[in-house]
This record gives structure tokens, C-alpha cells and sequence, in this order.
């Protein structure tokens, strides 16, 4: 019974190593600003990249409302259409050790807005993204509009480090879900063995 017991449990470990082993994305710069008149196309490019993950990267774009600059992944729930912008970039692109991608932004009515452009793996499990202003007058109304031009590369899915040098390592969820699987399962094996030991000592 313990032979059988230690054969199941590794048997789990070895099904669970390909999904420990998470992927890392980078993404530079960790900013981008956009300042233009009203209907002007104006451009900016970033570079997506990873030195692990090749495979299909899918993006996608979030804002807040206008007027408010919260780092929040929360507060960014509006699709560009609500705001009247236009965002056109490959949103769907196969990666390859790295990426530059061209994102270009029109604005149809005066404004401040602040929105984050996420890229994730094809299974979701890992993201990374980058923060972006856009203002619609031609004047800057915030004295912090410099592009950031470093890069970050982070592992897992976090919007709280953007625009940090820290790197990070995260178990995805269906890692962790796993393991706390394996562990019931363990558990429960483990005192059916017991009890088994106990009938057979009386």
C-alpha cells in the first residue's frame, strides 16, 4: 500500500511540472503618452518580448474614465469606443523572442485619458502590461508625460509592479489549483493507509 501510495503521489508531481515552470513577459517602455489634436493619428511603439514563451500573445486595451490617472487595474473597465478614441494596433501576434508593435491612437473630442494595454499568453496565464496617457489638445495638462523608456519582464499576471525594476516570480492559478488538488488527494490516501494499518493491528 505505501509503495502504491509513493507511486501516485509522483506520478501527480511529474504531471504537475510543466505547468510550475510559468513563462515571463516583458514589456518596454512601461509608459507610453500620446499628445495630439482633435482627429490627429498619433503614433508610439513598444516591444513586447520573452525569453521562454513562443507562442501567440493576445492584447488587449482598458480605460478609465476620462479625467481619472488611478493606477488601478480596477478603475480601467471602458472599451476606446466609450471615450471616443481610436486605437488600432495587432492586437493577435505570434512571438517569437521579441516584438515591436506600432500603436496608434485618434482622439474625435478634447481630453485626458489614462488607459493600460495588456499582453497575455494563449492560455492567459501569463500577462504583462503597460500604462499609457492620451491627451487631446496639443497641450500637456500633466508635468509627468515623459515615456518611460525602460522595460520591465514580469512572470505571472500583476499590474501593481508595472513601471517597477523588480522581477517576480508567480505560480499561475491552474498551478496552484493543481497542487492544492494533489494535496487533498494525498491526504485522503494517506489516512485511508492509516486506517487500513490500524484494522490490521487489531
Amino acid at each position: 500500500m505505501k509503495k502504491w501510495f509513493i507511486t501516485i503521489g509522483i506520478m501527480i508531481l511529474f504531471f504537475l511540472l510543466p505547468y510550475v515552470s510559468a513563462y515571463t513577459l516583458g514589456i518596454g517602455p512601461t509608459q507610453i503618452n500620446f499628445v495630439g489634436d482633435v482627429g490627429e493619428r498619433v503614433c508610439k511603439e513598444v516591444r513586447v518580448f520573452s525569453s521562454n514563451y513562443y507562442g501567440v500573445i493576445i492584447s488587449e486595451n482598458r480605460w478609465a474614465k476620462e479625467g481619472v490617472f488611478s493606477r488601478a487595474l480596477i478603475a480601467h473597465t471602458l472599451s476606446a469606443d466609450k471615450l471616443n478614441l481610436t486605437v488600432e494596433y495587432e492586437q493577435v501576434f505570434n512571438l517569437s523572442g521579441e516584438k515591436n508593435l506600432g500603436i496608434c491612437i485618434r482622439g474625435e473630442k478634447p481630453g485626458a485619458y489614462h488607459g493600460i494595454f495588456l499582453f497575455k499568453t494563449m492560455d492567459g496565464n501569463v500577462a504583462v502590461g503597460g500604462w499609457t496617457n492620451v491627451n487631446i489638445t496639443g497641450s500637456i495638462i500633466n508635468n509627468n508625460l515623459n515615456d518611460y523608456n525602460s522595460s520591465t519582464s514580469l512572470t505571472g499576471f500583476s499590474i501593481g509592479k508595472i513601471g517597477e525594476y523588480s522581477q517576480f516570480i508567480m505560480l499561475s492559478w491552474i498551478t496552484t489549483v493543481l497542487l492544492l488538488v494533489l494535496l487533498v488527494l494525498l491526504f485522503f490516501l494517506f489516512r485511508k493507509n492509516v486506517s487500513r494499518e490500524r484494522e490490521k493491528d487489531v
